[in-house]
């Protein structure tokens, strides 16, 4: 279902609404009359259940159609002839009842944005880290060594700075909690 959502986000993008599907049909071995054919048949039934009332499942949520209530009017109007250019006068008539298209979201439905990449500064002190640690850095240790690198005032780029600087100059730590000591004490880098 994500990759199906992920692919109608990347549709939106693109330009060409029907046309777009129809070659995401025929990248599925269908050829250009056959995935026209299914594309309209899916549409005709979709818009024939909407027609009739009942919901209508699509990746998100549903959509049904749903009558609004409301009071039949009359309205008098004036509006410029563009012709003749004179002022002309007509009764319009809205409907009171009409119907609307609602949509439903799937509430099971996870709409967080993937995590962010780590940037090539992130993964070259997290390596470092490894190094110096003699066991894979994750995302606990990197926190505990960016939350000491944060006491004193620092630089964007202060943890991989220290971090060059302490493995230049060949030291190895047992825990976290020395090399989050260490790291702190080269404030001034």
């Amino acid at each position: 279902m994500e990759g199906y959502l992920q692919k109608v986000m990347d549709m939106k993008k693109k330009k060409g609404g029907k046309s777009v599907i129809v070659q995401d049909v025929m990248a599925r071995g269908f050829t250009a009359r056959k995935a026209e054919k299914a594309l309209k048949a899916v549409i005709d039934c979709m818009t024939f259940g909407l027609r009739r009332g009942e919901p209508v499942e699509i990746p998100g949520g549903t959509i049904q159609a749903r009558v609004r209530k409301g009071t039949p009017r009359r309205e008098f109007q004036k509006f410029r002839n563009i012709e003749t250019g004179g002022i002309s006068h007509r009764i319009v008539q809205y409907p009171g009842r009409r119907r609307v298209v609602k949509f439903i979201p799937d509430l099971n439905l996870d709409l967080t944005p993937p995590p962010l990449p780590e940037t090539p500064e992130e993964l070259e002190a997290r390596q470092l880290a490894s190094e110096l640690l003699g066991k894979p850095a994750n995302n606990a240790i990197m926190a505990t060594l960016q939350r000491a690198v944060e006491v004193h005032p620092f630089r964007p780029g202060a943890l991989l700075r220290r971090l060059r600087d302490i493995k230049s100059r060949g030291w190895h730590f047992d825990s976290v909690d020395t090399l989050a000591r260490q790291v702190s004490a080269h404030y001034w880098l």
